[in-house]
């Protein structure tokens, strides 16, 4: 029966809680500005409901599907984790996590519906961003340069937008303009973005690009520092260790890479079967264990909790 009350499939939803005295004028302006195309100002909408009333439900459900059409992986999984810290008990929240990890939008569904946002508000830096985002992965090139290009002119010291345009940029050889974007110098004003390891993992490329391997290594480990199970930036940190002359360090943190795309592996394949929709105490026993090892407490204890609850629930006569 606890099974059937808190789980709730692949549908976004979170667990119902008390919202005493929650004003819903702010909500109500934010879906008018949805309706309307105007997802940025949505955004600030809700996130201005969300600074007043936390654990305002459908706020927080609207939030994550604005980010989740625009491809923002990443503050998808601040908000289900913000969240996660006021309510640990939150199953529904940590399927979410892991949906938004492995089931990932696809960039030429998302692109017809962030054409039609175009059409009826031009310009917007958030959906010119997606928009260039979705070109660049399936490859049309001129389009995404365009897009991403409209969406830094307008906000050009928006974390997110410096990233994903660096990251474009650097794959496109242009090293000098990735280097402006992500110097120490740049303009990243806030402590968010001077700490945001994907900084740090960019100023790495950059640094071994001009041939400073111990500015490579350095600037890595920090990136690892901050977000320990990134398995890209543990095998990166394996490489430059060996490059360095380092063997044994080098051999511990390839090994270490080696065991993170195994439990990686593990984790696709359980989301993608849709498993952790239906699990077993054993089964949340075991998220638990993989989330830990790339340092995802919050959803790790989450899972932890609800296994045990599981347990207690099956021993009752």
């Amino acid at each position: 029966m606890l099974l059937g009350c808190v789980l709730i499939g692949s549908a976004w939803q979170f667990r119902s809680h008390k919202k005493t005295g929650d004003s819903m004028s702010g909500l109500v302006l934010a879906k008018q500005q949805l309706a309307e195309g105007q997802l940025d100002l949505a955004e600030a909408s809700l996130q201005s409901h969300l600074q007043r009333f936390p654990n305002s439900v459908e706020a927080l459900e609207e939030l994550r599907w604005l980010y989740f059409n625009q491809f923002r992986t990443r503050e998808i999984e601040e908000v289900l984790e913000t969240h996660l810290v006021r309510f640990p008990d939150d199953v529904g929240a940590a399927i979410e996590l892991l949906n938004c990890e492995f089931r990932k939008q696809l960039s030429r569904e998302g692109i017809g519906y962030l054409r039609e946002v175009d059409q009826k508000q031009p310009g917007q830096a958030a959906v010119q961003l997606a928009l260039g985002y979705c070109h660049w992965q399936i490859g049309e090139l001129d389009a995404a340069r365009t897009a991403l290009q409209a969406a830094l002119s307008q906000r050009p010291n928006h974390r997110e937008t410096r990233y994903i345009v660096a990251e474009f940029l650097l794959e496109q050889g242009e090293f000098e303009s990735v280097t402006a974007l992500v110097a120490e110098e740049a303009g990243l004003k806030s402590v968010a973005d001077r700490d945001d390891e994907r900084v740090w993992w960019l100023r790495s490329l950059i640094a071994e690009r001009q041939g400073d391997v111990a500015a490579a290594y350095r600037a890595i480990e920090r990136a690892s520092l901050k977000r320990p199970g990134e398995l890209q930036y543990v095998h990166r940190e394996g490489l430059l260790l060996q490059r360095l002359g380092r063997p044994e360090e080098a051999a511990r943190r390839l090994q270490r890479a080696n065991e993170l795309e195994g439990f990686q592996s593990e984790l696709s394949e359980i989301v993608l079967r849709g498993r952790h929709t239906e699990p077993t105490p054993e089964l949340c026993e075991r998220l638990a264990d993989l989330l830990h090892e790339f340092g995802r407490e919050v959803p790790s204890q989450c899972w932890r909790q609800f296994g045990r609850r599981l347990a207690m629930s099956n021993r009752r006569p």
